[in-house]
């Protein structure tokens, strides 16, 4: 039983070291995009037709 735990833990972490490089990048763009909403350099759509 211990073993296919050992297993399953290695294989968990072989993944969530693949996805990595994934989340970092989605949590870069996800707090660019909360800094341009910020300075209204975005806005919500139609905005600046109000």
């Amino acid at each position: 039983m211990a073993r296919i735990f050992t297993q399953f833990y290695d294989y968990v972490e072989r993944e969530e070291a693949a996805v990595q490089p994934v989340i970092d990048q989605y949590t870069a763009i996800q707090q660019e995009a909360a800094g341009l909403f910020g300075s209204n350099v975005l806005g919500e759509p139609g905005a600046a037709r109000r």
